[in-house]
């Protein structure tokens, strides 16, 4: 009797830890908050940047073949971050020093500069797909919005005019992206492809 008792105990046991070794962990969660955790962990030095000029030629990055200026390119001029100056009927925009940490991903002044004017917040999720198997991982669609902090002081006179400025004026901005399962959690499709 006692022995039947100790195998049913220990066959009880061994189901649960059965049960408990299938079931989903932590990591395989779905829900809003799991999904904005992750991307804003994706997202935690994400910066807003954009194209300025074309690919230095003798230290300028931009020719305006006018003597009306560029209001864009002014307003970096008038930030310290671009030097402008005549030549013949044309306006010449160079690059400065106090550019450099503004250059997406500490870019070479060598390269066409991006220039960058914030950081970038996930703010929520909109919506998710059920997860699903694909090619052997397990994927759902994360549609979220997104807002800047940390905003330049410069940017709004910089960029507007541009599809940035609503950013910049704390307009929430969409995106989406695929998530992938982990065995560390859920990350975006693109972290895998790095």
């Amino acid at each position: 009797m006692m022995r039947t008792k100790s195998l049913g105990i220990v066959s009880a046991s061994l189901l649960s830890l059965l049960a408990l070794s299938c079931s989903d962990g932590p990591e395989d969660e779905v829900s809003d908050d799991v999904f904005l955790q992750a991307l804003r962990d994706s997202y935690v030095d994400r910066k807003a940047c954009s194209q300025i000029g074309t690919r230095p030629r003798d230290g300028v990055i931009a020719q305006v073949p006018s003597i009306r200026s560029n209001p864009q390119l002014d307003a970096l001029v008038d930030a310290g971050l671009l030097t402008r100056r005549q030549d013949g009927i044309g306006l010449n925009y160079s690059l400065t020093d106090a550019i450099r940490p503004y250059l997406k991903n500490g870019q070479s002044l060598e390269g066409a500069p991006s220039l960058c004017f914030a950081d970038i917040e996930v703010t929520g999720i909109d919506s998710f797909t059920e997860p699903t198997e694909t090619f052997g991982s397990t994927v759902s669609n994360v549609r979220f919005t997104t807002a800047l902090t940390n905003i330049e002081p410069w940017a709004a006179n910089v960029f507007a005019g541009t599809d940035y400025l609503p950013w910049i004026q704390g307009e929430p901005r969409e995106g989406a992206t695929d998530l992938i399962l982990t065995s560390s959690g859920w990350i975006p499709q693109s972290e895998l492809q790095k």
